[in-house]
């Protein structure tokens, strides 16, 4: 009993942080909710764990982190201070360095794997009961409900529509363009670890990567399929896949044939790019966010205007921003470029440490991070904020099977 408890526990950890990155029902309308989530996470695994100290290390990182951003908040004070924004990253903080010091990296990719395979498993069948199917009403508590700027049809675990249906996979997230970040993860992990499976049996491996590419591919995301482009890049470009994986080769060469069938059956990229020309679509706002975005940032180039103010969004107003899609730029605009890049390698260095599979992956991998950061809002995102931090073991990439962490032997 007492390793099933300890097993259920990390479930209950994960799904909090697989709901942290983005859940519309709750990281983004709860935003209150889901830091007391993880905030009591935080506190019950401490109070339960065997190991009650958090790492020296991770300790001064988060130290650092926030006291950077406090700084900065006194150097734009005229801006105002959003002290609810404060809450929420000292909640987003504790709760990973937490996670860092109570698992493994191996035990979080393991477990992280598994839930956005469920995750998938459950998107996939709402998308094609409530979209394909057209028949939401089969859905349990799918109801709307209304935000900032829109009404929303959604529920717990599936996001159907803004105002109407998205015609597009959201799974439990804002959009379809936050959906595919975590599936792509997931699945670069799958095919970084062919030894172990990420814990999957022989089978079941390869079903759930059929499945989450598939899932991936009804995003209809145009970044999410270039990313898709860039993960199955990053894994042909290891030097033991290449003599070995013969199996995974053909598999990635089909599914390279089955995107472009995609595209030109969707027309997903190429209208994108369309519409950017022709001046219509999402194609145009990304370019508005991202071109302004970036200047705004360049007007106050070294600090910004305050990680924590109140008046940035009359400031990208008045460039026509209403919700800025590009993370970077964001965060740009408020912390200055030199905090960005020093994130950025705190990211890289962490990449490094973890996820070793050799200087052309990593830095595809890295290539997929940017191409995020720079099209959705994701900077300090939780699975951004993953790398920053020592991790309970140094081992690199997965070493640790599911039926270990099971078993209470992990």
């Amino acid at each position: 009993m007492r390793y099933k408890v300890k097993f259920d526990w990390k479930i209950i950890l994960i799904i909090v942080f697989v709901l942290g990155m983005g859940s519309l029902y709750f990281q983004v309308l709860r935003a209150p909710l889901m830091s007391a989530m993880m905030l009591a996470c935080s506190i019950l695994t401490l109070a339960f764990s065997k190991k009650k100290t958090i790492d020296k290390t991770n300790i001064i990182i988060a130290l650092v982190i926030t006291g950077f951003f406090l700084f900065n908040s006194v150097l734009n004070i005229s801006n105002g201070f959003n002290t609810n924004d404060l809450i929420i990253w000292l909640c987003k903080v504790a709760f990973v360095i937490v996670i860092a010091n109570y698992m493994s990296f191996s035990e979080f990719i393991i477990l992280f794997t598994h839930a956005m395979f469920f995750e998938a498993c459950i998107s996939l069948l709402c998308f094609v009961i409530g979209d394909v199917f057209n028949a939401s009403s089969l859905l349990p508590l799918m109801h709307t409900e209304q935000g900032a700027n829109t009404t929303f049809i959604l529920s717990p675990y599936y996001t159907l529509g803004w105002g109407n249906i998205l015609h597009r996979n959201a799974g439990i997230f804002l959009e379809p363009g936050i959906h595919h970040i975590p599936l792509n993860i997931a699945l670069y992990y799958m095919l970084a670890d062919t030894q172990n499976r990420c814990g999957f049996k022989k089978r079941s491996y390869y079903i759930a990567i059929v499945l989450l590419i598939i899932t991936i591919l009804t995003t209809r995301s145009t970044t999410g399929y270039l990313c898709l482009g860039v993960i199955l890049i990053a894994t042909a470009f290891r030097s033991d896949f290449l003599k070995n994986k013969w199996k995974l080769q053909i598999f990635i060469v089909i599914f390279f044939i089955a995107l472009v069938i995609v595209e030109s059956k969707t027309g997903v990229i190429s209208d994108k790019i369309e519409g950017t020309r022709t001046g219509t679509g999402s194609g145009l706002t990304r370019f508005n966010d991202t071109f302004y975005g970036y200047y705004i940032a360049l007007q106050r180039p070294l600090i910004g205007y305050g990680i924590f103010s109140t008046n940035m969004s009359e400031r990208f107003l008045q460039y026509g921003i209403r919700n800025i899609s590009n993370g970077m730029a964001s965060y740009s605009c408020r912390v200055g470029f030199p905090a960005v890049l020093i994130f950025i390698y705190m990211i890289m260095k962490g990449i490094k440490r973890y996820v070793n599979l050799g200087w052309k992956s990593n830095l595809m991998f890295i290539l997929f991070l940017l191409i995020c950061l720079n099209t959705e809002g994701v900077f300090m995102n939780l699975f951004m904020m993953i790398y920053f931090f020592k991790w309970k073991e140094e081992s690199v990439l997965l070493n640790t099977g599911i039926e270990e962490i099971i078993n209470g032997k992990a």
